[in-house]
């Protein structure tokens, strides 16, 4: 069935198609919320194509990896017969001859930067193309992309733009659309005119016609403790209460410690369990670096389950892992953001977001990659989309606007009040052309020079901090269908894993000591087993304790010799008393 949004563009090419001639071809601006079906506008302004308004299709979008689909969308057989078309296009990357015989291509926005031939605006030149702009929110007004991308917009015969996110995480303006000064500022104007027509499809018109599944959100409260730049230890007792200077810090220290394991082990859990409803069930994991994702699919594969990464630090193999993941030879995907954009696999039904960014339109379409339709799942009513969270502040703020948007689906009495405002998005200096984050203050790629960009060198330390440790305390539902946000119930654990989560806190100080001070982390080892006279592996919880306790106390992470220039001995300080010290 054609969704709204598919229907008016349709009735618009129409009329001119109708006209003869006689009927201005405006630019089209088409919002469509993410999820809702904007990848068959380019098979229906093909239509031009049919009737000779035009004579051939330039799609371009923002990665490779969605040439293959947007090819593919052209031939497939329902959307052949829905639409009513025959039309072909090809991948190309600054081919000479695009098109190839066929009635256009698809490429990239990055090749369309670098194609120094000018080869795409030579097509332009020959012959009169439809110009669609797939995500054109990451056009930067003034930048690379926009210098590029205008005389292609000054050659085409019908320029149709798309987004799902019509914002940047930088706060900078899109190119191609005019501006009005709104209650916040500088905002998009989307009113039509007779040069800019405007289809609008939020996510309240998507529910209603079924088009997207509503959300299930599971967020998850812990404490996190790291150093700061100044080697001052912060500790925060719960991410949801987290000041918000602390938030990013926080956040990132949960994701690089016990908390991310605990959060994931969690999610698969519940994977697991609804897959005894629907086998078809897949999980998708984001997380914010590689480490984080080595991390991820270690622990997974350690496990037994089907899962791969695609990251863009190994572009054929990642390409490859999505193309196994859509073709159901593997049920988990783990990625950092190379397959958000665009991915569109109907049996992703569970979502676990391991990653620190905070841009409102990356998380907006990171979710919507769970928000697809499976006809093969069962009746509509039945399906859900479930996201697994950390419950901080910013996180909520965002979650927040997607409930506002489903408010016609929830009685006025079950309304809720969500939480403060978040700190703005730091600001973006440039955009990276291999980056897997267009749109937020982290980045990891090459600039545009070919080098290796800042932010891709502190990959590993991205703000500047040592996370030390943290741990999952609780959770707290929030179901868009029920419309209101349960009350935190601790998360149970067993007590093996009480005992293992203390000894590694105990492991990861020690280390941690060890390496700030040039010592041998085997000879505090032994001062702790004198100290105790047990062994670690047979103690219980409380022991545990009180050897964490006794460690974080004698061994303080804010003495910090290594980096300092200082002479010091490598023989750790014996104990004061009557303890014997090893070897003496």
């Amino acid at each position: 069935m054609k969704r709204k949004h598919q229907v008016q563009f349709e009735n618009l090419i129409d009329e001119i198609v109708n006209s003869s001639g006689s009927v201005h071809l405006p630019t089209v601006l088409l919002k469509v919320t993410p999820g809702g079906g904007k990848s068959m506008i380019p098979i229906i302004a093909g239509k031009l194509i049919t009737h000779h308004f035009a004579k051939g299709l330039c799609w371009i979008s923002p990665r490779k990896s969605l040439q293959s689909q947007g090819e593919s969308n052209f031939l497939d057989p329902r959307f052949r017969e829905m639409f009513g078309h025959d039309l072909s296009i090809r991948s190309s990357t600054n081919d000479t001859d695009p098109c190839r015989d066929l009635d256009g291509f698809i490429t990239t926005y990055q090749a369309i930067s670098q194609d120094d031939e000018r080869s795409v605006e030579g097509e332009f030149t020959r012959r009169g193309m439809i110009l669609v702009l797939d995500e054109f929110h990451h056009v930067e007004q003034g930048g690379v992309w926009h210098k590029a991308l205008e005389p292609l917009v000054r050659l085409c015969s019908f320029l149709v733009l798309m987004s799902g996110t019509l914002e940047r995480g930088d706060g900078n303006r899109i190119a191609f659309i005019p501006y009005t000064e709104g209650e916040k500022g500088l905002e998009p104007d989307l009113r039509t005119t007779d040069n800019f027509h405007v289809i609008d499809y939020s996510r309240t018109d998507a529910l209603e016609e079924k088009a997207i599944i509503p959300l299930h959100f599971t967020f998850h409260d812990g404490s996190a403790t790291w150093e700061n730049d100044m080697g001052t230890k912060i500790n925060v007792s719960s991410l949801a209460n987290v000041k918000r200077e602390d938030n990013a810090a926080a956040v990132y220290t949960a994701l690089s410690t016990e908390y991310s394991q605990e959060l994931l082990r969690l999610a698969v859990n519940h994977w697991q369990n609804h897959r005894m409803k629907n086998p078809r069930a897949k999980l998708l994991v984001i997380t914010a670096n590689k480490t984080h994702a080595d991390n991820a699919i270690d622990l997974l594969k350690r496990a037994g389950f089907n899962a791969e990464i695609a990251t863009s630090h190994a572009s054929e193999e990642a390409h490859r892992a999505i193309l196994n993941y859509k073709l159901d030879r593997i049920d988990i995907l783990v990625t950092i953001a190379m397959a958000y954009e665009g991915l569109d696999v109907p049996a992703i039904t569970h979502e676990v977001v391991l990653t620190h960014i905070r841009s409102t339109p990356w998380i907006e379409q990171m979710l919507a990659r769970a928000n697809r339709v499976d006809p093969a799942a069962g009746p509509y009513e039945s399906q859900r989309a479930y996201i697994f969270a950390p419950d901080d502040p910013v996180f909520r703020k965002v979650v927040e606007r997607i409930r506002a948007e489903q408010l016609p689906y929830v009685s006025a009495n079950k309304q809720m009040e969500l939480f403060e405002d978040p700190a703005p998005a730091a600001p973006r200096e440039k955009e990276c052309w291999m980056c897997d984050f267009y749109e937020t203050e982290h980045c990891m790629g090459f600039g545009w020079s070919g080098e290796i960009c800042d932010q891709f060198k502190n990959e590993y330390n991205p703000l500047g901090i040592k996370p030390l440790a943290s741990s999952l305390s609780g959770q707290r539902d929030l179901d868009f269908t029920a419309g209101k946000i349960s009350e935190y119930r601790p998360v149970q654990k067993t007590p093996k894993q009480q005992e293992e989560e203390l000894r590694k806190k105990i492991e990861n100080h020690v280390r941690l000591y060890s390496f700030n001070n040039r010592h041998q982390d085997g000879e505090i080892n032994r001062q702790i087993y004198m100290k105790f006279q047990k062994a670690r592996a047979v103690m219980t919880i409380p022991e545990l304790q009180t050897v964490l306790d006794h460690v974080e106390k004698e061994y303080p992470l804010n003495k910090i010799v290594r980096g300092t220039g200082r002479r010091t001995t490598t023989k750790v300080t014996p104990w004061e008393g009557s303890i014997p010290v090893y070897g003496k």
